[in-house]
């Protein structure tokens, strides 16, 4: 999340476990005690009611206004070399069901290892160089080819 005291939301996504990128997981995961620091200050900076407990599970979401659209904080992961830009619709998602809407963060917590799953990689050119044991990933208008 990148607001204007930078500082305050850097958050290292590297587990002892490490952090992967898996383009069969669906949805990202997070250690818990790095999920909650992303929930919580996404929770700060959206400004919505959490929707409670069971109601949405295993995501968080939020009340938001009928039809709407509303703000919510950039979402940048920060590797060794390289920065990944997540569009908004690469880690939210809305949901309109009977007369509600929600806003829902698309990272779920998991065990201890951090795994980038394929939600978060739409629209993007990623590639596996596994001679070089290199990773490289590029924003692309998938939809186009």
């Amino acid at each position: 999340m990148s607001p204007n005291d930078e500082a305050r939301y850097k958050i290292r996504l590297v587990p002892k476990d490490g952090t992967f990128i898996d383009s069969g997981t669906a949805i990202t995961s997070l250690p818990p005690q790095i999920y909650r620091l992303v929930r919580d200050e996404f929770a700060e900076q959206v400004k919505l009611p959490v929707v409670p407990g069971n109601a949405t599970d295993p995501f968080t979401c939020f009340w938001a206004p009928p039809q709407a659209k509303p703000d919510v904080p950039k979402l940048v992961l920060h590797f060794e070399g390289a920065t990944m830009d997540l569009p908004r619709e690469n880690y939210v998602f809305e949901v309109e069901d009977a007369g509600n809407s929600f806003v829902c963060l698309a990272i779920n917590d998991g065990d201890e290892t951090s795994i980038i799953g394929n939600f978060q990689q739409q629209n993007m050119h990623v590639l596996y160089d596994l001679q070089n044991s290199k990773l490289s990933f590029v924003a692309a208008q998938c939809d186009e080819f």
